[in-house]
């Protein structure tokens, strides 16, 4: 559509509103076409958004897993802080729900020591026995 455009511009050499009413596009489109075209020598339309580059590394995420695996009760403040990467709490629960972590209200208060070597141990005997 702007190739046709600028070709009926520069080399049938018609006029901007007529341009504009055969191709059913604004005067302002073919205003915008023109000017892209004549600063950038460019055609093609620009890329629009998209997605951010990500902060995440192999090396956060792994962090973020240690973090939850030694204390699930650790709230996003505490992750922010102790993985020191200039990011908001919105993106870190992001992040966690990426990697197939769930947020669950506490019905009771989860034991301290659930997942230290010793109560491991204490769990692995019970189920041998």
């Amino acid at each position: 559509m702007r190739s046709l455009a600028l070709k009926l511009l520069y080399e049938d050499f018609k006029a901007q509103r007529e341009v504009a009413r055969t191709l059913n596009i604004a005067k302002s489109t073919i205003n915008s076409i023109i000017k892209i075209f004549e600063e950038m020598g460019q055609v093609s339309a620009s890329t629009r958004g998209g997605a951010r580059n990500m902060i995440i590394t192999q090396q956060i995420k792994d962090r973020i897993i240690e973090l939850m695996n030694d204390d699930l009760t650790t709230n996003l403040r505490e992750i922010q802080q102790q993985l020191g990467v200039d990011v908001g709490e919105k993106t870190i629960w992001k992040w966690l729900k990426d990697l197939g972590f769930t947020q669950k209200k506490l019905v009771r208060p989860i034991h301290e020591k659930r997942n230290t070597p010793e109560t491991k141990l204490a769990r692995q005997n019970y189920v041998r026995w």
